[in-house]
């Protein structure tokens, strides 16, 4: 079963931790927008964007080790 988060669903045994950490000022500022402007959470649009990124290395890695598709 998934449970809405913003606009993107995650698994509900999946429990959310906070997780702190520094960011220029001006990231902050320009994501604070954006939440606001997407009617989106910090920790939503945040969680997409990490695992946006973690999946685009991971692919990175498999095409660069030849197994990507």
């Amino acid at each position: 079963m998934r449970v809405p988060y913003g606009r993107m669903a995650r698994p509900v045994d999946d429990p959310l931790k906070q997780f702190n950490v520094y960011l220029p000022v001006s990231l902050i500022q320009a994501l604070k927008h954006y939440a606001v402007d997407s009617e989106q959470s910090l920790s939503a649009i945040t969680s997409v964007a990490l695992q946006a990124f973690l999946e685009s290395q991971t692919s990175s890695k498999r095409k660069a080790s030849g197994h990507g598709k």
